[in-house]
């Protein structure tokens, strides 16, 4: 939806030349109402409501604003400043200069305006321009209602110049401001909702603070009629009526007026725009301009420091404090932040500055000082609605952190997480609260939670406070979290406040010994190297062993001398067992077991697979099960194996065609452990070689001839057996659980029989010999079988 309107501002000023005092502006307050009624008139708004009221009110702005960093020189000589078409809501400037010596318009003195985009942006070339008072004292501009800029409340800027010059004396440089309510109906609308700068309430913005000082208001008064609305009202000074509300698909014309005074005061010296003499030293201005541009573009860091250096040229200039503050904050440095606005609050009795402390003190965790300098923030309805809003904040803050402590001491782990976060959200800051959540999340078994605000808090404490905390970070993160960069970012940041540092420096030639011998490892399980695996995990050698040492390490810096902070030594808080849940020796575990696995070294790998299996939840693991199957089927115990190999089957959601096909050799075997053995017939083990079997062979030869006692029964059996597995394609083929005497062993079972097949989707029709599938396995489909290794 777009929102055309048309907003019309009157701002009246007397200009007083270079005089002791100036002459009270409420003794043109007749003048002033007279002018505004003709404008009114001249606009339209004759028979609206009007608030006599607001006539007597006088808008003193002083000369001491700084210059916008937004500010371009030589700016164009125009009353239509909207050149490139900027969509917004319209606005009509009417900028009235009023003489409070004579209370007679002045004429031909230069103004100038500029102000954001919808979605406050400033451009250099639109949105701004300069214009001569006409013999009315009124310069007019067309323009467009701001958008919220970023770090500021929404606001138009002005600079009026003595004579139609614009190099002539500066008289007034200063902003105008709209009420909040009013910023935040027209944020509603087209182009405006798209603004991402946050939308800054006006006793938040320091420029306003220092533009209201001395009863100075520099708010312009608004009131809207609505050609469709019969009910429309006015908005203004005194809030008896809202922003007309947001209704799609209606037109709306938006009035502005002011109806206050604009008391121009020139001083003895007055200020060039041009020229760095006057309110600064030389050098000042551009120093400011870079430091507000900084500042609203979000490089904090480069801003203080900007504004550091303004400082020492002006150091009694409190909104450079402010602003300073302002960036610190940003930043984080809550007591560099602090050290400002309570310097502030020694220049000038700054409301905004006490909010500021008390927001400070709120996120530290300091609610007794955040209460107190809450007494001394004041204002009016706006300030009074924020001081109610952040003790609340603080009442909640306060009630949760009690509640957590008391469940701390009951040991209550869960219950004190909760109330500990809910305090956190309050108070972001608090070394003291964040350290209560630790201690709880440990007590919770929330070992990556406990770490994560561990790692927060080396921000929050002082460097001579983190060493301890980032080595006990590490050998958590390392030991009992999956692999990170959080254990070795502890020990960088650890070295970097102290690089000789004897707690951190051995941790880090701990960690690069461990990580390069995990890196080694996962470039040889990935390539399928499981000899060199089991080298580097087992052997000898600079980076051999590395499952000894990551052992002996984990043993060794998880004792409890080492876990002295937040009580983990002493009983109360207990880890849990390293070896059940560290995730990288579940890592080197898994290495050890299929490496013996894939190399066919059944019994050395049963230890290695029977510790991955011991892990948590580590009966559930396929590799583990695996391995363990394997190994019964060495032993010959078929029925054990086949329940294991069906277990590790099931672990892999019954989709690993390797994991199936082992499965499926072991029925096999199992079927024909109940039948012939061929190995029992000759009296060898199975894994025994050609020359073995060979002379089993002859030896057995000699009792079951007929010839030498025995018959021809035993002597057949004998021949078959030798054929069998001395034939090398033959005996691969038996001891894959196959028969190769028997014609019907081709269509034994398969491990897909509950269930079907995982890939059976893809086939249609029939199943797989023997049936394999719910309602038989007939049908003339595709066939899927296992290779057998022949």
């Amino acid at each position: 939806m777009f929102l055309s309107s048309v907003a019309t501002l009157v701002l009246l000023g007397g200009v007083v030349s270079a005089l002791p005092s100036a002459p009270a502006p409420h003794a043109c307050a007749a003048a002033v109402a007279k002018f505004n009624a003709e404008r009114r008139a001249a606009r339209g708004l004759a028979k609206r409501t009007f608030y006599p009221k607001m006539l007597n009110l006088t808008c003193v702005l002083s000369p001491e604003s700084s210059l916008a960093s937004s500010y371009v020189a030589n700016s164009p000589v125009r009353s239509a400043l909207n050149v490139d078409n900027s969509p917004g809501v319209e606005l009509i400037v009417d900028v009235g200069v009023m003489d409070t010596t004579t209370c007679k318009p002045l004429q031909n003195a230069m103004v100038e305006l500029w102000g954001p985009n919808a979605v406050g942006q400033y451009s250099s070339t639109s949105l701004r321009g300069a214009t001569s008072t006409g013999s009315n004292g009124i310069a007019e501009f067309q323009t467009i209602f701001p958008g919220a800029p970023a770090g500021a409340a929404n606001h138009l800027n002005i600079l009026v110049h003595q004579t139609g010059s614009e190099s002539s004396s500066v008289v007034h440089v200063g902003q105008l401001f709209f009420y909040d309510s009013w910023n935040k109906f027209v944020g509603m609308y087209t182009n405006y909702n798209k603004n991402t700068n946050l939308q800054m309430l006006n006793a938040d913005d320091p420029n306003y603070a220092a533009a209201s000082r001395n009863g100075v208001d520099p708010i312009i008064d608004t009131e809207s009629i609505n050609d469709d609305w019969p009910e429309a009202g006015t908005w203004s000074r005194n809030h008896t009526s809202s922003p007309p509300p947001h209704r799609p698909h209606l037109k709306m014309r938006v009035y502005a007026l002011t109806s206050s005074v604009l008391a121009l005061l020139l001083r003895s010296t007055t200020v060039r725009a041009d020229s760095g003499t006057g309110l600064y030293p030389p050098g000042l201005q551009p120093l400011i301009t870079r430091a507000n541009v900084l500042l609203s573009s979000g490089q904090f860091s480069e801003a203080a420091r900007v504004y550091s250096e303004a400082i020492e040229q002006s150091p009694a200039d409190y909104l450079l404090y402010y602003k300073r503050g302002t960036a610190y904050l940003s930043l984080g440095r809550h007591g560099s932040a602090l050290d400002d606005f309570t310097h502030v609050l020694t220049l000038t009795p700054l409301p905004s500055a006490y909010l500021m402390q008390a927001r400070i003190h709120t996120k530290e965790g300091d609610f007794a000082a955040a209460k107190a300098a809450l007494k001394l923030y004041s204002g009016g309805e706006k300030e009074t609605l924020e001081r109610e809003a952040l003790l609340g904040d603080i009442a909640e803050g306060e009630a949760a952190a009690k509640q957590a402590n008391q469940e701390r001491s009951a040991q209550l782990w869960n219950a004190c997480v909760e109330n500990s976060s809910r305090a956190l959200r309050i108070s972001t800051h608090s070394s003291s609260v964040r350290s209560l959540r630790v201690e709880c999340s440990l007590g919770a078994g929330d070992i990556e939670g406990a770490v994560g605000d561990m790692s927060r808090l080396t921000s929050l404490l002082p460097e001579s406070q983190t060493q301890e905390l980032n080595a006990l970070i590490f050998r958590l993160a390392f030991f009992l979290l999956p692999a990170s960069p959080v254990a070795t970012n502890a020990l960088k940041q650890c070295l970097h406040s102290d690089p000789e540092s004897r707690l951190c420096m051995p941790l880090h030639r701990l960690s690069k010994t461990l990580e390069r011998g995990f890196a080694l490892l996962e470039d040889q399980t990935n390539a399928g190297d499981w000899r060199g695996a089991l080298a580097t995990l087992k052997g000898t050698g600079k980076k051999g062993d590395i499952y000894r040492k990551f052992q002996e390490a984990a043993t060794e810096q998880l004792a409890a001398q080492h876990l002295a902070l937040f009580t983990l030594g002493s009983g109360k808080i207990r880890l849990p067992s390293w070896e059940k849940t560290s995730p990288r020796r579940r890592t080197l575990l898994r290495a050890l077991c299929k490496g013996h696995t894939n190399l066919e070294l059944h019994r050395k790998g049963e230890e290695w697979c029977q510790m991955l299996y011991n892990m948590e939840e580590g009966d559930n693991d396929a590799d583990a099960l695996r391995g363990l199957g394997e190994a019964l089927l060495v032993k010959e115990e078929w029925e054990d194996a086949v329940r294991m190999l069906e277990r590790a089957f099931e672990a892999t959601g019954r989709s690993d065609r390797d994991f199936g096909g082992r499965l499926q050799t072991a029925q096999r075997l199992l079927k024909q452990s109940k039948a012939k053995d061929y190995y029992k017939v000759l009296g060898v083990s199975r894994d025994a070689d050609p020359k073995t079997i060979k002379k089993a062979f002859r030896n057995a030869a000699k009792t079951a001839h007929p010839d030498k006692g025995g018959s021809e029964q035993k002597m057949a059996a004998l021949n078959e057996a030798y054929e069998v597995l001395s034939d090398p394609e033959l005996r691969q083929r038996f001891d894959n659980g196959e028969d190769p005497n028997d014609p019907m062993a081709s269509q034994g079972g398969h491990p897909f029989q509950q269930g079907g097949h995982p890939f059976a989707q893809f086939f249609q029709g029939g199943g797989f010999p023997g049936g394999g599938f719910p309602g038989g396995g007939g049908g003339g489909g595709f066939q899927f079988h296992f290779s057998h290794g022949h």
